[in-house]
């Protein structure tokens, strides 16, 4: 019998598993779970494991911090971690996991846990380079971890490694994404006046490609500095992302 990290990833699972993340990235959260949770079933545990994270990052978006720490908790367990040599997806399997119970942990401010999370993380990433999409994770979850804390000068290098690393990426999401975290790094940081410029490019960046939850999130923080207009388009994108399934807590 092979390993699950020596097991053959079937292609379809994994557009399957690609069709559920990017309903996901434009706030379709129905579409999104509904895609997700067909593939817990799935023959092969790495993908099992990954649409386990996804699941995880969906419920966290929505504040549901403890239902995400269980679907986080599955994913490392389906991952391969501790089960000899990691194929490629399995790699990418393992960090999501591991950044995905990282970032479980801010919620109730176990910081000291998600640094423990993320330098294993680290360490898997270092035995097996090249894995770009979870290093960029890496970095968005090490700088949210020092927004947690306060710290605005770790927030903003992490937050600035971000932006440098997925300008690498063709993906609009992730470079959008990573501008967002610089954003929040600066208003933790002090730099309102750098937060302020920044909320309103990602919002109408995220919005013009129809990336729902990023654009909330940014005017979110355009809200929180006190941007005239900023809770009306919040409450619009809002009203929006619950019609796609999407329920905040």
């Amino acid at each position: 019998m092979p390993t699950s990290s020596a097991r053959s990833t079937d292609p379809t699972s994994v557009a399957a598993w690609s069709g559920a993340v990017e309903a996901g990235a434009r706030g379709w959260y129905s579409a999104a779970f509904t895609g997700a949770r067909a593939l817990r079933s799935d023959p092969d545990p790495i993908v099992r494991s990954l649409s386990s994270s996804l699941e995880g990052s969906l419920l966290r978006q929505l504040g549901r911090h403890d239902a995400a720490s269980v679907r986080d908790g599955v994913a490392l367990r389906e991952s391969g971690l501790g089960r000899g040599a990691l194929q490629p997806r399995a790699v990418d399997a393992v960090v999501d996991a591991l950044v995905g119970l990282a970032a479980d942990s801010i919620g109730p401010h176990r910081t000291s846990r998600a640094d423990a999370l993320l330098s294993r993380a680290e360490d898997v990433l270092n035995q097996n380079p090249g894995h770009r999409r979870v290093a960029l994770r890496v970095w968005w979850v090490r700088a949210e971890v020092a927004m947690a804390r306060g710290d605005g000068p770790s927030a903003l290098s992490a937050a600035s490694r971000a932006v440098d690393a997925s300008q690498a990426f063709a993906s609009d999401r992730h470079r959008i994404k990573s501008r967002l975290v610089l954003c929040a790094a600066r208003l933790v940081a002090g730099d309102h006046g750098a937060a302020a410029v920044d909320a309103r490019s990602v919002r109408v960046d995220a919005e013009a490609l129809g990336l729902l939850p990023l654009a909330w999130a940014a005017s979110s923080i355009s809200e929180a500095l006190g941007e005239t207009g900023a809770a009306t388009v919040r409450g619009a994108l809002e009203v929006a992302i619950r019609s796609r399934g999407g329920v905040f807590s």
